[in-house]
Protein backbone atom coordinates (compact mmCIF):
# COMPACT_ATOMS: atom_id res chain seq x y z
CA UNK A 1 0.00 0.00 0.00
CA UNK A 2 1.66 3.42 -0.85
CA UNK A 3 1.53 5.69 1.60
CA UNK A 4 0.18 9.24 0.30
CA UNK A 5 2.45 12.42 1.74
CA UNK A 6 0.73 15.42 2.73
CA UNK A 7 2.25 19.08 1.92
CA UNK A 8 2.43 21.21 5.28
CA UNK A 9 4.46 23.90 4.37
CA UNK A 10 4.50 26.27 1.22
CA UNK A 11 7.37 25.50 -1.21
CA UNK A 12 10.24 28.36 -2.23
CA UNK A 13 8.82 29.31 -5.28
CA UNK A 14 5.35 30.11 -3.55
CA UNK A 15 7.46 31.90 -1.06
CA UNK A 16 9.23 34.18 -3.26
CA UNK A 17 6.91 34.94 -5.53
CA UNK A 18 4.59 36.02 -2.23
CA UNK A 19 7.54 38.36 -1.12
CA UNK A 20 7.90 39.73 -4.70
CA UNK A 21 3.97 40.61 -4.70
CA UNK A 22 4.44 42.48 -0.97
CA UNK A 23 7.23 44.32 -2.33
CA UNK A 24 5.78 45.00 -5.58
CA UNK A 25 2.62 46.30 -3.61
CA UNK A 26 4.59 48.19 -0.45
CA UNK A 27 6.62 50.02 -3.42
CA UNK A 28 3.54 51.51 -5.31
CA UNK A 29 2.12 52.88 -1.75
CA UNK A 30 4.95 54.33 -0.98
CA UNK A 31 5.07 56.12 -4.75
CA UNK A 32 1.51 57.11 -3.97
CA UNK A 33 2.26 58.72 -0.73
CA UNK A 34 5.05 60.20 -1.26
CA UNK A 35 3.24 61.99 -3.99
CA UNK A 36 0.55 62.88 -1.43
CA UNK A 37 3.38 64.22 0.87
CA UNK A 38 4.42 66.42 -1.70
CA UNK A 39 1.22 67.77 -3.16
CA UNK A 40 0.28 68.49 0.61
CA UNK A 41 3.62 70.62 0.98
CA UNK A 42 3.07 72.40 -1.99
CA UNK A 43 -0.33 72.68 -1.23
CA UNK A 44 0.73 74.35 2.37
CA UNK A 45 3.20 76.86 0.61
CA UNK A 46 0.86 78.10 -1.83
CA UNK A 47 -1.80 78.82 0.80
CA UNK A 48 0.76 80.65 3.22
CA UNK A 49 1.51 82.82 0.02
CA UNK A 50 -1.81 83.00 -0.36
CA UNK A 51 -2.12 84.62 3.53
CA UNK A 52 0.80 86.61 3.49
CA UNK A 53 -0.38 88.44 0.05
CA UNK A 54 -3.98 88.56 1.22
CA UNK A 55 -2.03 90.48 4.80
CA UNK A 56 -0.08 92.74 2.95
CA UNK A 57 -3.16 93.70 0.96
CA UNK A 58 -5.62 94.48 3.86
CA UNK A 59 -2.64 96.42 6.09
CA UNK A 60 -1.52 98.31 2.56
CA UNK A 61 -5.50 99.35 2.27
CA UNK A 62 -5.92 100.59 5.84
CA UNK A 63 -2.76 102.37 6.19
CA UNK A 64 -4.00 104.35 3.18
CA UNK A 65 -7.94 104.45 3.88
CA UNK A 66 -6.91 105.58 7.21
CA UNK A 67 -4.44 109.19 6.31
CA UNK A 68 -4.43 111.48 9.17
CA UNK A 69 -4.69 115.43 8.31
CA UNK A 70 -3.49 116.98 11.63
CA UNK A 71 -3.52 120.26 9.70
CA UNK A 72 -2.48 121.54 6.43
CA UNK A 73 1.00 122.32 6.97
CA UNK A 74 1.74 118.08 7.57
CA UNK A 75 1.86 115.94 4.50
CA UNK A 76 0.36 113.00 5.35
CA UNK A 77 1.45 111.03 1.91
CA UNK A 78 3.97 111.44 -0.15
CA UNK A 79 4.63 108.25 -2.54
CA UNK A 80 7.06 107.33 -5.05
CA UNK A 81 6.73 104.31 -7.66
CA UNK A 82 8.40 101.61 -5.28
CA UNK A 83 7.77 103.63 -2.01
CA UNK A 84 4.78 104.74 0.03
CA UNK A 85 4.25 106.60 3.52
CA UNK A 86 1.31 107.60 5.09
CA UNK A 87 0.79 109.42 8.21
CA UNK A 88 -2.67 107.21 10.01
CA UNK A 89 -4.14 107.56 13.13
CA UNK A 90 -3.48 104.20 15.13
CA UNK A 91 -6.67 103.13 17.47
CA UNK A 92 -6.96 101.84 20.87
CA UNK A 93 -8.15 98.09 20.63
CA UNK A 94 -10.02 98.47 23.94
CA UNK A 95 -11.79 101.87 23.66
CA UNK A 96 -11.79 101.80 19.61
CA UNK A 97 -10.78 105.72 19.48
CA UNK A 98 -8.13 107.36 18.10
CA UNK A 99 -4.70 106.77 20.31
CA UNK A 100 -1.85 107.87 18.76
CA UNK A 101 -0.50 109.01 15.33
CA UNK A 102 2.00 106.41 13.24
CA UNK A 103 3.97 107.21 9.97
CA UNK A 104 3.88 104.10 7.99
CA UNK A 105 7.04 103.46 4.98
CA UNK A 106 5.81 100.73 2.33
CA UNK A 107 9.10 100.16 0.59
CA UNK A 108 10.16 97.26 -2.30
CA UNK A 109 13.83 96.66 -1.88
CA UNK A 110 15.69 93.82 -3.10
CA UNK A 111 12.87 92.01 -4.42
CA UNK A 112 11.15 92.38 -0.56
CA UNK A 113 8.51 93.84 0.29
CA UNK A 114 8.65 95.85 3.59
CA UNK A 115 6.15 97.75 6.13
CA UNK A 116 7.78 99.62 8.38
CA UNK A 117 6.04 101.62 11.09
CA UNK A 118 7.29 104.72 13.24
CA UNK A 119 5.75 106.40 15.84
CA UNK A 120 5.19 110.20 15.28
CA UNK A 121 4.45 110.97 18.86
CA UNK A 122 6.33 109.00 21.32
CA UNK A 123 9.51 110.56 22.54
CA UNK A 124 12.32 108.20 22.26
CA UNK A 125 11.90 107.37 19.03
CA UNK A 126 11.68 109.80 16.12
CA UNK A 127 13.75 108.48 13.18
CA UNK A 128 13.42 104.70 14.26
CA UNK A 129 11.85 102.27 12.13
CA UNK A 130 10.05 99.24 12.87
CA UNK A 131 10.57 96.75 9.72
CA UNK A 132 8.50 93.92 8.50
CA UNK A 133 9.31 91.55 5.77
CA UNK A 134 5.75 91.54 4.64
CA UNK A 135 6.21 89.31 0.61
CA UNK A 136 8.93 88.80 -1.48
CA UNK A 137 8.11 89.91 -4.68
CA UNK A 138 9.35 89.99 -8.28
CA UNK A 139 7.49 93.63 -8.71
CA UNK A 140 5.72 95.81 -6.44
CA UNK A 141 5.03 99.53 -7.96
CA UNK A 142 2.54 102.16 -6.94
CA UNK A 143 0.55 105.16 -8.86
CA UNK A 144 -1.10 108.03 -7.45
CA UNK A 145 -4.61 109.02 -8.75
CA UNK A 146 -5.17 112.70 -8.61
CA UNK A 147 -9.22 114.35 -8.73
CA UNK A 148 -8.82 114.58 -12.08
CA UNK A 149 -8.01 110.49 -12.67
CA UNK A 150 -4.75 111.08 -14.17
CA UNK A 151 -2.20 108.45 -12.64
CA UNK A 152 1.15 109.74 -11.50
CA UNK A 153 4.41 108.38 -10.45
CA UNK A 154 5.20 110.21 -7.30
CA UNK A 155 3.02 111.83 -4.63
CA UNK A 156 2.96 114.60 -3.79
CA UNK A 157 2.84 116.05 -7.59
CA UNK A 158 3.20 119.71 -6.59
CA UNK A 159 5.86 120.85 -4.28
CA UNK A 160 3.51 122.43 -1.73
CA UNK A 161 3.13 120.98 1.85
CA UNK A 162 0.06 119.43 2.76
CA UNK A 163 -0.89 119.23 -1.06
CA UNK A 164 -4.26 117.16 -1.76
CA UNK A 165 -5.07 113.15 -0.84
CA UNK A 166 -5.14 111.18 -4.02
CA UNK A 167 -8.02 110.05 -5.26
CA UNK A 168 -6.67 106.66 -5.38
CA UNK A 169 -3.23 104.75 -5.25
CA UNK A 170 -3.05 101.92 -7.81
CA UNK A 171 -0.27 99.12 -6.54
CA UNK A 172 0.59 96.18 -8.35
CA UNK A 173 2.38 93.24 -6.95
CA UNK A 174 3.94 90.84 -9.44
CA UNK A 175 4.18 87.31 -7.44
CA UNK A 176 7.48 84.44 -7.84
CA UNK A 177 4.71 82.03 -10.28
CA UNK A 178 4.25 84.72 -12.50
CA UNK A 179 1.04 85.79 -11.33
CA UNK A 180 0.51 89.87 -10.88
CA UNK A 181 -2.38 91.54 -9.01
CA UNK A 182 -3.65 95.35 -9.41
CA UNK A 183 -4.95 96.71 -6.18
CA UNK A 184 -6.90 100.24 -6.13
CA UNK A 185 -7.41 101.85 -2.74
CA UNK A 186 -9.24 105.02 -2.06
CA UNK A 187 -8.72 106.67 0.87
CA UNK A 188 -11.50 107.78 3.36
CA UNK A 189 -10.17 111.40 3.44
CA UNK A 190 -10.68 111.69 -0.59
CA UNK A 191 -13.95 110.31 -0.63
CA UNK A 192 -16.76 112.60 -2.24
CA UNK A 193 -19.94 112.04 -0.34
Amino acid sequence: MAVRRTQTGMTLLEVLLAVSLIAVIASMAFVGLNALVDARAITQEKNTELNRLNLSLQLLTQDVQMLHQASAATQVISGENQRLIVERLQYSQVSGLPSAVQRIKWEWRNSRLLRSTQDVLQPGYINRWNDRLMLELPLFSCQYEDIGGIANSSWPVTTEIGGDIPSAVVCRFGLQDGRSYEHHITPYAAMRF
